[in-house]
């Protein structure tokens, strides 16, 4: 028999070891050249050339739309494209609606999100979903993109509470309990501060010939509606909700330079910090100042006091107005902030990281926004992208990418702020149309009719744009207007 025979034998281990050596030879070259997939390298058969791609995730709203890259359709978005590196543009199209392009440049091993785009009806159809008796001097929109509390005209106890719910506008009458506000005076303005998470109360800023007053407002149960300026019985100039929480409150009084806290539960008002100049909170504990206390003449410091601790994490010259916010992306820390004089806005990454490390670190920026003049910043909703504006110029940072953009978008009230429309967009009114553009100043779509000061607003699933300007129907007179944003059959 041969596996008896020493000869034979060793012949067939010798065949046995090396089939399993070519085996071995054939699973690495297989693993190496997966590998080389999953990272993006692709062989150019003809040449040999060995490149590395890059991938594009792409997607539209409220629609789905054609992919067109270079010139060629990729097919439908929602999808990852895999791109050697280089130039492109892309281009999205769907039949009825406006084309959406964006130049982008792919590098080897890079993975580019385009899931933000949104598509807008080339032909808008307006129709009047509720008279108003005049343009109102307020309009905002709760969180949930349910109601509209619109002031009435010459009126600063009455309001419209409009529910966007149904198919067709309803407005309720809601009128301020009498004695609530101080009446002296003939000049009495009503500003929004805030709504609270809840949907349900939001505080508004009462200003008449001599001073101002705070009031939380129950859009509910209007009766329940509270003086916060009597309730806490403190000096105090600014207010902002703890945490979206109509129960808590940061209380600033700027004269003093104090920074309180307070609660609607209790009459205790508590001096949480001194020598503050100005201030942005985020969730329960965190608060971002910037103060001259422990600064070196002609310098203010930039602290985070998160819980008990507090942490300088940038110092700048001083001035006479601070711009600055503070949020949470990606599970990172971003800070912005800046003298206006300086005319330089620095945006942080983590920085209170760095700061444990090393008390003295010198912090680099992740983005210096240069701009003159700013007058406002804000992070967009979905917290990726921060805008700072100064009338018509803009300077934009983009977490996501670390990209930064400067451009101009000219609208008819340059100090009014421009809105967040969602996580991408911004909206301005221009000759008394709503200009929506892309946080980068790209893709300007002009839409529906409004009055300057009044910003565009949509339901929940930006289906429906809603915007008030004057009523063709009855002259002399406002109306809510509804527009669809989904293109219908035969449209």
């Amino acid at each position: 028999m041969d596996f008896l025979d020493p000869k034979k034998k060793q012949k067939y281990q010798i065949k046995l070891f090396i089939g399993y050596g070519l085996m071995a030879v054939l699973i690495g070259i297989v693993t190496v050249i997966l590998a080389f997939l999953t990272f993006g390298y692709n062989v150019n058969l003809k040449t040999g050339d060995i490149t590395q791609n890059g991938m594009l995730f792409v997607d539209a709203h409220p629609q789905t739309a054609s992919v067109i890259i270079n010139g060629v359709n990729k097919g439908q978005t929602d999808q990852r494209l895999m791109l050697p590196a280089g130039n492109y543009d892309v281009v999205l199209k769907r039949d009825g609606y406006r084309t959406w392009t964006k130049k982008i440049s792919m590098e080897g091993g890079r993975i580019i999100r385009l899931v933000y785009p949104f598509l807008f009806p080339e032909k808008l159809v307006s129709a009047e979903d509720l008279l108003l008796a005049g343009q109102p001097p307020i309009v905002s929109q709760s969180p949930d993109h349910r109601w509209l509390l619109a002031q009435k005209p010459g009126d600063y106890l009455g309001y419209n509470l409009i529910d966007l719910n149904g198919s067709v506008a309803v407005a309720a009458d809601l009128t301020l309990p009498k004695g609530l506000l101080v009446n002296t005076g003939h000049s009495h303005n009503i500003k929004i501060v805030e709504w609270s998470s809840d949907n349900r109360h939001v505080v508004l800023k009462h200003s008449y010939d001599k001073g101002f007053e705070f009031v939380l407002l129950d859009i509910e149960q209007p009766s329940l509606t509270v003086n916060l300026s009597k309730k806490f019985n403190s000096s105090f100039t600014d207010v902002s909700l703890k945490n979206k929480s109509f129960n808590n409150y940061y209380l600033f009084d700027r004269p003093t330079q104090s920074l309180k806290t307070a609660s609607i539960n209790s009459d205790s008002v508590n001096v949480i910090l001194s020598n503050v100049l100005e201030y942005k909170s985020y969730g329960n504990d965190t608060i971002l100042y910037a103060t001259n206390e422990g600064a070196t003449s002609g310098h203010v410091l930039i602290k985070v006091k998160d819980g008990d601790k507090i942490n300088t994490v940038r110092d700048f010259p001083a001035g006479t107005s601070y711009l600055l916010d503070i949020t949470r992306f990606d599970n990172k820390w971003y800070i912005a902030a800046g003298a206006v004089s300086e005319e330089k806005i620095y945006v942080l990454r983590n920085p209170m990281d760095f700061v444990r490390k090393d008390p003295n670190a010198k912090i680099i920026p992740a983005a210096t926004l240069r701009i003159k003049n700013a007058g406002h910043i804000s992070f967009s909703t979905n917290s990726r992208i921060i805008a700072v504006q100064a009338g018509a110029d803009f300077a934009v940072y983009d977490a996501e990418t670390d990209r930064n953009y400067k451009y101009k978008v000219e609208s008819d009230n340059p100090a009014v702020m421009a809105e967040w429309m969602d996580g991408h967009r911004l909206s301005v009114v221009k000759n008394g149309k709503i200009v929506i553009f892309d946080f980068d100043g790209t893709n300007t779509q002009v839409l529906s009719s409004s009055f300057a000061g009044l910003e565009p607003y949509f339901n929940k699933d930006y289906k429906i744009l809603y915007s008030i300007a004057s009523s063709v129907a009855v002259k002399g007179r406002a109306a809510l207007y509804r527009t669809s944003l989904i293109v219908q059959p035969g449209q």
